[in-house]
């Protein structure tokens, strides 16, 4: 299955129509429980990686535990979490294809992609590659029952 042809048209438009300034209550509920979960691994100072960014709004958390290079396919939502958060490494791109370090980031976050990626076995291939030898890949995808 191929990446349709507008994805990043897609992308921006629902990220600026349902992210921009506000977080539905499962998004809040993930944020606490990323926090959680970096706060119980004892992660600090980390290299962090976040695949699927959108605006920002989970970014700015991670980066009390370290150093976050943050990706999205979207072009005008990074430009939008650039400006919030100029201290955050935004790159706009696909995961499979961007220019990123092998074995160098202690954690990479990927919250509500898996389900929207054509080859999802590919998909967590490139983020364990990405990650340290011993490094924590924390992934979820749509389900506001289960966290």
């Amino acid at each position: 299955m191929e990446r349709p042809p507008n994805d990043v048209q897609i992308w921006d438009d629902w990220n600026l129509k349902y992210r921009l300034g506000r977080l539905d209550d499962p998004s809040k509920r993930r944020l606490f429980e990323i926090g959680a979960a970096m706060t119980e691994l004892k992660i600090r100072e980390a290299k962090i990686l976040e695949v699927g960014c959108g605006t920002g709004w989970l970014s700015a958390k991670l980066s009390e535990f370290g150093k976050v290079t943050a990706i999205d396919i979207g072009k005008k939502i990074i430009e939008i979490a650039q400006v919030n958060c100029p201290h955050i490494d935004f790159r706009s791109g696909d995961v499979e294809t961007l220019d990123l370090p092998v074995n160098s980031f202690d954690v990479v976050v990927s919250l509500q992609v898996l389900s929207h990626v054509a080859d999802q076995p590919v998909f967590v291939r490139r983020l364990a590659q990405l990650l340290k030898p011993g490094g924590f890949l924390l992934i979820d995808t749509q389900n506001k029952y289960v966290f």
